[in-house]
C-alpha cells in the first residue's frame, strides 16, 4: 500500500520564550529514512538537548526528512526538505537505538515566518547557552579532516588562558566537534 505525504506545516510558537526541539528517531539501519519528531518547549524548561551548528550549504537538490509528530505539532506523516549538509549532519548524528534531542535552526525555526525567525534569532544566545553541548558539523570527512581538527585544539587552550573556563570541546574523528558553549567571535 502506497502512502502519500505532504509538506510539513509549522504551528505557531507561544509564548515569546518558546522554541521547537527535534528528536531524531533511532534507526538500526543507517540507510533508513531519517525520521524526526518536532515538539514545543521553552528556553527555561531545562530539558536536555544539544544544539547543532553547521553551514547550511546549497539549497539546490534538497533532501527529505520524514516528520513524525504526535503532540505539539500534530502533523504526522509530513515531509520537510533540508539542505544536503543538514541531512548529512542528521544522518551522522542519528543513533541506532535511542532518540537524540537537538535544536537545529533550519528545522526548529519556521523559515517561512519572518516574525518567528526574528523572535527566534533573539533567543539564539539563550538557546545555545542552554544546550548540554554544541555540535559543530564541518561536513563529511576528507583526507584533511584530522588536520583541521588538530588546527582547532590550540584555540581551546587560548580561551582557557584568557579565563574562559568553559571552553571545553572534544574533537571527534566522526566529523563532529562537541563543546559545552558556542562562542561568537567579533
Amino acid at each position: 500500500m502506497e502512502t502519500t505525504s505532504h509538506a510539513y506545516q509549522y504551528h505557531t510558537l507561544n509564548p515569546a520564550t518558546s522554541l521547537r526541539l527535534l528528536d531524531i528517531l533511532p534507526a538500526a539501519n543507517s540507510n533508513s529514512p531519517i525520521r524526526i519528531h518536532l515538539r514545543h518547549t521553552t528556553v527555561d524548561a531545562g530539558e536536555p538537548y544539544e544544539a547543532l551548528s553547521y553551514t547550511w550549504g546549497l539549497t539546490s537538490d534538497p533532501q527529505t526528512l520524514h516528520v513524525v509528530c504526535d503532540g505539539d505539532e500534530g502533523d504526522s506523516g509530513a515531509t520537510l526538505s533540508v539542505t544536503q549538509n543538514c541531512f548529512a549532519a542528521l544522518h551522522r548524528l542519528r543513533l541506532p537505538e535511542t532518540r537524540r534531542v537537538l535544536w537545529v535552526d533550519a528545522i526548529c525555526i519556521n523559515q517561512g515566518d519572518v516574525t518567528e525567525r526574528s523572535q527566534q534569532v533573539g533567543l539564539m544566545g539563550r538557546i545555545y547557552h542552554g544546550a548540554e553541548q554544541v555540535l559543530i558539523w564541518l561536513g563529511a570527512g576528507t583526507p584533511d579532516s584530522d588536520l583541521a581538527v588538530e588546527f582547532l585544539v590550540p584555540f581551546k587552550e587560548i580561551l582557557e588562558v584568557r579565563g574562559i573556563e568553559r571552553a571545553n570541546f572534544v574533537e571527534g574523528r566522526d566529523g563532529v566537534l562537541r563543546g559545552r558553549f558556542f562562542f561568537f567571535f567579533h
